[in-house]
């Protein structure tokens, strides 16, 4: 009796310590990924913050940051700690508890011979080497737990509707908006309501406003990253972005400017002669077949 009560504490402690080490595994990697994103934007400027001398106020706000990841760090290890304990002792336990039920209640002289004695402690020593793996598992089952459940999240996104943006606008037109309303998702309030915009084919046309206005929003729903809340979007043949942080491959220059198209050589001189790329590439020993590095980091 008194061994399968230490069994049923055991697995309920188990159980509880489980449960509160996913919890706490769950909030530790959700602090550390605003940690990382906070720290990569900081990397990405880090040369307007030494020049406005904004080292201390972002410093701080990592830290702070930090400091809520360690607690759940902490909290996470002592657990672990506690229930590695308790489970390294459990053997001995279910031991003690077995002989002193035995003493006391089975055996009414109080007599408990070595043959038992020893019979049992062989018998309790053979569950230590499972007793001792089992807090690894548990820890792993858990740290496995909590990053499937992260990309289970991010498979079952929505996938990009296909029907976002039309392509048959109006006669003579690039681009057309028709009382068109976004949203940055389904859950968000509408940030474009009732857009009208028609861009004759052929003619430049710069967006202009102050900060936050809505001038990046406006060109994200025409690119179709926006959600379509009503409305009609329709663009005319394909569409050339460029963002304002590029994305840099870690290639040659050429294959920068080319990205996955086939070389078309007269093609890929007059882009180079358009952009006032020549001279530039005239002053390196590789030219147009120079490594740009992470980044552009080379051409620094």
């Amino acid at each position: 009796m008194a061994t399968v009560a230490t069994m049923t504490i055991g697995t309920l402690a188990t159980t509880c310590a489980a449960h509160y080490c996913g919890k706490f595994q769950k909030q530790q990697m959700a602090f550390k990924d605003l940690r990382l994103r906070l720290t990569n934007e900081i990397l990405n400027g880090i040369k307007v913050i030494k020049l406005n001398a904004w080292e201390p106020p972002f410093i701080e706000k990592v830290k702070k940051v930090r400091t809520k990841e360690l607690s759940s760090l902490r909290k996470y290890s002592l657990l672990q700690s506690a229930f590695w304990i308790h489970l390294g002792d459990y053997p001995f336990l279910r031991l003690c508890w077995h002989h002193s039920e035995h003493s006391c209640l089975v055996n009414p002289a109080n007599q408990l011979s070595p043959s038992l004695a020893f019979t049992c402690l062989s018998l309790f020593m053979l569950l230590r080497l499972p007793v001792y793996i089992l807090p690894e598992v548990v820890s792993r089952f858990i740290k496995c737990r909590v990053s499937l459940k992260r990309l289970s999240e991010f498979l079952d996104e929505a996938d990009l509707k296909e029907d976002m943006v039309g392509g048959i606008p109006e006669e003579g037109a690039a681009v057309t908006l028709s009382q068109a309303t976004f949203a940055w998702s389904k859950e968000d309030l509408p940030v474009l309501k009732d857009v009208n915009l028609n861009v004759k084919a052929g003619s430049l046309v710069a967006v202009v406003g102050s900060v936050g206005s809505g001038k990046s929003s406006l060109l994200s729903a025409v690119l179709g990253a926006l959600e379509k809340v009503s409305g009609s979007v329709d663009v005319q043949g394909r569409i050339a972005y460029v963002a304002q942080q590029s994305w840099i491959q870690n290639a040659t220059l050429k294959e920068n400017i080319i990205f996955t198209n086939l070389v078309d050589e007269d093609r890929y001189r007059k882009v180079v002669e358009a952009c006032a790329l020549r001279p530039d590439l005239d002053m390196l020993p590789a030219g147009d077949n120079t490594q740009v590095g992470d980044k552009g980091f080379n051409l620094s």
